[in-house]
Protein backbone atom coordinates (compact mmCIF):
# COMPACT_ATOMS: atom_id res chain seq x y z
CA UNK A 1 0.00 0.00 0.00
CA UNK A 2 2.78 2.44 0.83
CA UNK A 3 4.57 1.76 -2.44
CA UNK A 4 1.40 2.07 -4.51
CA UNK A 5 0.44 5.32 -2.76
CA UNK A 6 3.90 6.75 -3.32
CA UNK A 7 3.89 5.59 -6.93
CA UNK A 8 0.71 7.56 -7.54
CA UNK A 9 2.80 10.70 -6.98
CA UNK A 10 6.18 9.57 -8.25
CA UNK A 11 6.38 6.17 -9.97
CA UNK A 12 9.11 3.78 -8.83
CA UNK A 13 10.98 1.45 -11.14
CA UNK A 14 11.38 -2.26 -10.32
CA UNK A 15 14.82 -1.78 -8.78
CA UNK A 16 13.51 0.92 -6.47
CA UNK A 17 10.55 -1.23 -5.44
CA UNK A 18 12.91 -4.10 -4.58
CA UNK A 19 15.05 -1.71 -2.55
CA UNK A 20 12.02 -0.50 -0.59
CA UNK A 21 11.19 -4.11 0.33
CA UNK A 22 14.73 -4.66 1.61
CA UNK A 23 14.74 -1.40 3.55
CA UNK A 24 11.35 -2.15 5.08
CA UNK A 25 12.59 -5.55 6.25
CA UNK A 26 15.73 -4.00 7.72
CA UNK A 27 13.70 -1.36 9.54
CA UNK A 28 11.43 -4.00 11.02
CA UNK A 29 14.49 -5.99 12.16
CA UNK A 30 15.82 -2.90 13.96
CA UNK A 31 12.39 -2.42 15.51
CA UNK A 32 12.24 -6.07 16.57
CA UNK A 33 15.69 -5.91 18.14
CA UNK A 34 14.93 -2.69 20.00
CA UNK A 35 11.59 -3.81 21.42
CA UNK A 36 12.80 -7.30 22.28
CA UNK A 37 15.68 -5.79 24.28
CA UNK A 38 13.41 -3.23 25.96
CA UNK A 39 10.92 -5.93 26.92
CA UNK A 40 13.75 -8.01 28.41
CA UNK A 41 15.21 -5.10 30.38
CA UNK A 42 11.99 -3.49 31.55
CA UNK A 43 9.99 -6.66 32.03
CA UNK A 44 6.85 -5.02 30.62
CA UNK A 45 4.36 -6.47 28.21
CA UNK A 46 4.38 -3.34 26.05
CA UNK A 47 7.35 -4.49 23.98
CA UNK A 48 5.86 -7.94 23.60
CA UNK A 49 2.58 -6.43 22.35
CA UNK A 50 4.45 -4.17 19.96
CA UNK A 51 6.19 -7.20 18.49
CA UNK A 52 3.05 -9.32 17.99
CA UNK A 53 2.80 -8.50 14.28
CA UNK A 54 6.44 -7.61 13.63
CA UNK A 55 7.93 -11.11 13.35
CA UNK A 56 5.19 -12.39 11.03
CA UNK A 57 5.60 -9.27 8.88
CA UNK A 58 9.37 -9.80 8.71
CA UNK A 59 8.71 -13.38 7.58
CA UNK A 60 6.32 -12.24 4.85
CA UNK A 61 8.76 -9.63 3.61
CA UNK A 62 11.59 -12.17 3.60
CA UNK A 63 9.47 -14.54 1.53
CA UNK A 64 8.63 -11.80 -0.99
CA UNK A 65 12.31 -10.81 -1.25
CA UNK A 66 13.46 -14.39 -1.86
CA UNK A 67 11.04 -14.97 -4.75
Amino acid sequence: LVISGYSDVLPLNNGEIDLVRHLAALRLCVNATTWTKRAALEGTEYGVRRMAATWPTISLLAESINK
